[in-house]
């Protein structure tokens, strides 16, 4: 039982079926849609329940039905995929993103987009001028994706399978190298490219 919450109190009339007090449970379900930061009214709406009915029961001044507790419960469940659902397509976004930058880069740098993609960042095999290479392009277009479209460190590993550490010494690689000046200009020509695609479409 939560803290402060007293225990049910029948006051049915013959026929009516008893409200049971289920504080316990109930505090479990709000305890999740505390931690996924739901409203109460979110929560309470979508299991057709009176928001003032939802904070009542919580408090423990009224009992709450079997019933009523599934329905909650189902209700969390629901907008639990829903906001799944919502960051999916940005997910998709930010590695379509990331493959076209490998794309643009790849070919300036003569080797294959697939080679990239298949590449794994784990192996490290440094000494062999053909990894380092893939590894190159690999990093630069995670560094136009950050630095471009703003994709958070952290999202991007989750996205790409990465660890942070290995999205984080990219970055300050790509950086060391805009020294070159004919790196530096590929850069900034597809970040060029990718604001000019940005206006167009705000504008359309």
């Amino acid at each position: 039982m939560v803290p402060g919450a007293t225990a049910c109190t029948s006051t049915r009339t013959a026929g009516e079926k008893p409200r049971l007090s289920l504080s316990a449970t109930l505090a479990e379900v709000d305890g999740q849609r505390l931690s996924l930061g739901f409203s109460v009214e979110a929560l309470a709406v979508r299991a057709g329940v009176a928001p003032s009915a939802y904070r009542r029961a919580i408090k423990g001044r009224t009992g709450i039905r079997p019933t009523t507790l599934r329905r909650l419960e189902a209700a969390l469940a629901a907008l639990r995929s829903e906001r799944r659902a919502v960051r999916e397509p940005d997910t998709i976004l930010i590695r379509a993103v990331y493959g076209g930058f490998v794309a643009s880069i790849a070919v300036h740098m003569g080797v294959r987009p697939d080679d990239v993609h298949a590449q794994d960042p784990r192996l490290g095999a440094t000494a062999d001028p053909e990894w380092r290479r893939l590894a190159q392009v690999r990093q630069a277009a995670i560094y136009l994706t950050n630095t471009v479209v703003d994709v958070r460190q952290a999202r991007l590993a989750h996205v790409l399978g990465l660890t942070p550490a290995a999205v984080c010494l990219g970055l300050r690689s790509v950086e060391d190298r805009r020294d070159d000046p004919d790196f530096d200009a590929l850069l900034e020509r597809l970040t060029a490219d990718v604001v000019c695609a940005l206006a167009r479409g705000e504008a359309a």
